[in-house]
């Protein structure tokens, strides 16, 4: 008879780990469930029975290029003193514990000042402490917890023309008003 996983929910194939009177098919999701139980969040397993996802346990610097300056702020939203804001796309958010979790990363670590999850979009933004969490080591934090972020360095630099091309016809709109006497004086 095959078991489940207890946090991913997947059939255990290999390796099985035992811990806390449960089975595990890898450390990552082991890991995951002591990073939930020691911050008080083993609730989110009762919000949907198998609800996790298995980590992912790819080369740890691939999001190293994301501290570089030119990366860092055409994938960043804003950034200003200590804290900056991002949106990372997460295709696998599929259900309420998800929301769940990847809204309370606030409470797994201290730099995080609040993350909010936009499920249509399946992405999620987080304002951080910049100082104190690169933004390389945010993106390996959702990885580690099963939610790895797709960076799209082509949709960041698009957006940012969007932005651009609005403000200049926002301009462009305002000047013709100013110019043909559209404004009322009393």
């Amino acid at each position: 008879m095959s078991e489940n996983c207890f946090h991913c929910g997947q059939t255990i194939d290999k390796e099985r780990i035992n811990f806390d009177e449960k089975s595990f098919c890898c450390n990552g999701c082991k890991s995951v469930y002591e990073i939930l139980n020691m911050n008080d969040l083993g609730n989110f397993y009762e919000l949907n029975k198998s609800s996790g996802i298995r980590p992912n346990d790819d080369n740890a610097s691939q999001f190293d290029y994301l501290d570089t300056p030119e990366v860092f702020t055409k994938v960043t939203d804003f950034s200003e003193g200590n804290t900056t804001l991002v949106t990372f796309k997460v295709p696998v958010i599929h259900c309420s514990s998800c929301i769940w979790l990847l809204e309370s990363l606030q409470t797994l670590n201290k730099n995080i000042n609040y993350s909010q999850v936009n499920f249509t979009r399946k992405n999620v933004q987080i304002s951080f402490n910049h100082n104190e969490l690169k933004l390389s080591e945010l993106a390996k934090f959702l990885m580690n917890l099963g939610y790895k972020p797709v960076i799209n360095l082509e949709t960041a630099e698009k957006k940012e023309e969007l932005y651009d091309k609005t403000l200049i016809v926002k301009l462009a709109i305002a000047g013709f008003a100013f110019g043909n006497g559209m404004f009322f004086s009393y």
